[in-house]
């Protein structure tokens, strides 16, 4: 125990199902769309784990099978992570539960028309490069018909929804 808490890079790597890439500061959205989605897996017998978007490194990419990419900007390690992941034959899913992948959508929300204009070009940036991501990946994952409808506009591949739910506990 003391030498892997030491060296955990050295510990044998196990192969798993699925791998969350949070992109989401805030811990409630990631609670129902991250959280929630892996002890749903896990109780269908799947193997699931999650890394935080700026953890992510390339060598993850072989100990998966398929990476679902919550609320994530995207990033040089994001954009490479998503290309070498469909050259293995991996899935890639982008979920998200909000209509933050545009600025047709964020420059409605009044709080965004009040940012400075400092602010407001560096949320636009999280907004566009959230939607580069989506538009990366081969499937979305979202909670309604409606965002599912939206999210269709963006993405050759299917969209599905998986409603937020309560977890066990």
């Amino acid at each position: 125990y003391a030498y892997y808490k030491k060296f955990p890079d050295r510990k044998k790597k196990q192969f798993k199902d699925i791998l969350f890439i949070n992109g989401c500061g805030l811990p409630h959205p990631a609670r129902y769309r991250v959280d929630h989605q892996v002890e749903q897996l896990r109780a269908a017998g799947m193997s699931a784990d999650v890394v935080y978007y700026d953890s992510l490194t390339m060598d993850r990419l072989k100990y998966y099978r398929g990476f679902v990419f919550f609320r994530c900007p995207v990033t040089d390690t994001v954009r490479e992570f998503i290309v070498a992941a469909k050259e293995s034959n991996k899935t890639c899913f982008f979920d998200i539960d909000d209509l933050v992948i545009d600025k047709k959508y964020t420059d409605k929300i009044k709080y965004v028309q009040n940012m400075s204009v400092s602010d407001k070009s560096l949320y636009d940036d999280g907004v566009n490069r959230m939607r580069e991501t989506l538009e990366l990946c081969e499937y979305a994952i979202t909670t309604t018909e409606r965002l599912q409808e939206e999210l269709q506009r963006y993405i050759a591949g299917a969209v599905h929804i998986n409603r937020n739910v309560a977890s066990d506990e």
